[in-house]
C-alpha cells in the first residue's frame, strides 16, 4: 500500500485479496469470505457508508474533474484515470445527503459496472472492516422510496452506524433512471 497525501493509503482490493498480502481485518482463513463481509467504509458529509470490498477496483485521490454541460445532478463530471475517461458520480443527491462544495479534496472509489469503470466521489475513506454476515442489520425504517433499494442494510462499528450500499442498484438507478 502506498500513502496518499493527507494520510490515505492507496488500496487495490483485487490485488490485495489475490496476493494474500495482509489487509485491514484479513483473516487468511479458507471459507472466511463466505461467512463475513469485507466492507470499505467512507464518509459523505457526516454520514457513514460502505461498499463491499469485492466491488471496488481501487481508491484514488480526487483528480481534476471536467464538468459535463447539462448533466444530471449526480454527475460531477469526467476525469482521466491512467488514460481512461471515467464518470465521477456524486452519490449525495441519490442518497439524500446534503451537497457540499469540496472539489479536489475527496477521494474517488473506482468500481466496475457492466464492463465499464466509474467512480464514486466521497469525502474520506476510513478503513476496511471484516465483519460476520450476521452483523448486517436491515436498513433503518427512515429510508424510504427508491433509496430503500440502494441500501443493503447497516452495520454498527464502534460508535458508527454505517449504511451498506447496494452498488449495482445505486448505479442502475443512476444510469437507467
Amino acid at each position: 500500500m502506498s500513502q496518499f497525501p493527507g494520510g490515505y493509503e492507496h488500496f487495490n482490493p483485487v490485488k490485495s485479496a489475490s496476493s494474500g498480502s495482509p489487509t485491514h481485518g484479513a483473516t487468511g482463513k479458507e471459507g472466511a469470505a463466505a461467512e463475513s463481509l469485507r466492507l470499505i467504509a467512507f464518509t459523505l458529509g457526516n454520514e457513514w457508508y460502505a461498499l463491499e470490498a469485492s466491488e471496488v477496483r481501487g481508491i484514488e485521490p480526487e483528480a481534476t474533474i471536467t464538468p459535463v454541460p447539462r448533466s444530471p445532478e449526480w454527475l460531477v463530471g469526467v476525469f482521466n484515470l491512467h488514460g481512461n475517461i471515467l464518470p465521477a458520480i456524486d452519490p449525495r443527491p441519490i442518497l439524500g445527503v446534503p451537497r457540499v462544495d469540496s472539489q479536489g479534496t475527496g477521494l474517488m472509489i473506482i468500481f466496475l459496472w457492466e464492463g465499464n469503470l466509474a467512480a464514486l466521489r466521497v469525502d474520506a475513506v476510513d478503513e476496511i472492516y471484516e465483519l460476520p454476515n450476521a452483523t448486517l442489520e436491515p436498513p433503518l425504517p427512515t429510508i424510504e422510496g427508491s433509496r430503500m433499494d440502494m441500501i443493503l442494510g447497516q452495520v454498527r462499528v464502534r460508535d458508527r452506524l454505517i449504511g451498506v450500499i447496494h452498488l449495482s442498484n445505486l448505479v442502475r438507478h443512476v444510469f437507467e433512471g
